[in-house]
């Protein structure tokens, strides 16, 4: 056995936090650690794939790629990343993706998140569920979780890496799409500024 029966790394995020790069980190490095075969560039292959509650789903993967919260994971059998960014990124991030890959991607998206609301209101209104992500992960003090702020990844590669017990490759960092700030007067001020606080008490409460 390569790792233990029913034992998982999972990679769980706010959504378009970074998560899907990490998960493709660690597919790559848990390879390379035991010398497996290359499979080809797939998100979903024998090595890992996305669940919606890891710990119920039948996959025999040992990585998976999650959005659900903290109370359906069993931190026991786990070692577990949560990846967290800046809310009025993600938010950013899920519009634009919205416009290219169309409403039914935003439904799904939005569904794995456990949030609730109209499109229509996503630059007014918590409709993705962070506050809840943010709150309940802060307060998981399991020692198989690793809380990581995206901008921080880079930076703490040997620790995530001693955390995981094997070795990951990271790619460049690069600027993001929702780095452009021409959305940012769509954004309703009191929503604005309950997102930034949010983001700013996370980023210290994990100092």
């Amino acid at each position: 056995m390569i790792y233990k029966k029913n034992y998982k790394y999972i990679v769980a995020s706010t959504g378009r936090a970074g998560s899907t790069m990490i998960f493709n980190s660690l597919i790559s490095g848990l390879r390379s650690h035991y010398r497996l075969p290359y499979l080809g560039r797939r998100v979903d292959n024998i090595y890992g794939t996305f669940v919606e509650q890891p710990h119920s789903s039948r996959s025999l993967q040992p990585i998976y790629k999650t959005h659900c919260l903290p109370n359906e994971i069993n931190f026991d059998m786990s070692r577990v990343l949560f990846i967290y960014s800046c809310p009025i990124q993600n938010i950013k991030s899920v519009y634009l993706r919205t416009q290219r890959d169309g409403f039914d991607w935003f439904k799904k998206h939005q569904s794995n998140l456990r949030g609730t609301g109209d499109f229509s209101k996503i630059f007014e209104d918590d409709i993705l569920n962070y506050k809840l992500q943010l709150q309940q992960w802060l307060n998981t003090q399991h020692k198989n979780v690793l809380i990581l702020n995206f901008d921080d990844i880079w930076f703490r590669k040997s620790e995530v890496c001693e955390f995981l017990n094997f070795d990951i490759k990271l790619p460049d960092k690069s600027s993001r799409l929702s780095d452009d700030n021409s959305l940012d007067e769509r954004f309703s001020k009191a929503f604005k500024s309950e997102m930034n606080k949010l983001y700013t008490q996370t980023v210290n409460h994990l100092k």
